[in-house]
């Protein structure tokens, strides 16, 4: 699998035709290390059924997550409790908040309409959470440098399909000269975008590539703070 520096590194090299799933495995590696550190215990695989243990559920962040800390208070708390036996062992599974920062989809504006982007990518790929659940991914445009004074503004966008409901609302804040042609970078993809991404009408057909840059978005980074929420 071919490497590049960053998202704009690759457009720059390829100008691909079709959506770009990006890797970060490095991201990934730093978020388990966090659980490994945070979480004093064993690692263990596949924990189906057990009456000896006790299953915390999937950390499932979303685009504003409060810091983890948070979330370790609220399981002490409620464990304490819980009427389970003192012999009983908690157990939590990271679930997508080891990997979501890892992987992001590089996709192309194939049109703009007002403030509705037509993306090459959408509701039936990798794009399900942002079409079908709301949720606001990070976005930046990686194809240019935005002009002096360009100043951004809140687009939705539209996947490639016929279908109506192909429609992911944001509002996705990028720069308000986007047009067609530009590059989008949507981050924080990983765990179900890859997952949930189907084949309809053809569509759900992705280049891979590895990124060695930073997340835009990181529980786990230095500073924890993001370029796109930066530009909120």
């Amino acid at each position: 699998m071919e490497r590049f520096p960053s998202a704009a590194a690759l457009v720059a090299a390829k100008m691909p035709e079709r959506p770009v799933l990006a890797s970060r495995p490095h991201a990934a590696a730093r978020a388990a290390r966090w659980f490994l550190q945070n979480f004093p215990g064993d690692v263990a695989y596949a924990y189906k059924a057990n009456s000896s243990v006790f299953m915390i559920g999937a950390l499932y962040p979303g685009m504003t997550p409060a810091p983890l800390s948070s979330f370790m208070n609220a399981i002490r708390e409620g464990v304490e409790k819980l009427p389970v036996r003192e012999d009983v062992r908690l157990m939590c599974e990271p679930g997508r908040a080891l990997v979501a920062e890892a992987e992001s989809v590089i996709v192309r504006v194939e049109a703009r309409r007002g403030n509705d982007l037509f993306i090459n990518d959408g509701g039936y790929g990798v794009l399900f959470d942002a079409a079908h659940l709301n949720w606001v991914f990070p976005a930046q445009i990686v194809s240019r440098v935005p002009a002096k004074g360009e100043g951004m503004d809140d687009f939705a966008l539209w996947g490639p399909t016929c279908d109506s409901i192909d429609y992911m609302k944001g509002p996705f804040r990028l720069p308000s000269a986007t047009k067609e042609g530009d590059y989008i970078e949507i981050g924080n993809v990983g765990a179900y975008g890859r997952a949930i991404a189907g084949d309809f009408n053809g569509y759900g057909k992705y280049d891979e590539v590895i990124l060695e840059d930073e997340p835009m978005l990181s529980l786990y980074g230095t500073g924890q703070i993001s370029r796109a929420a930066g530009q909120r």
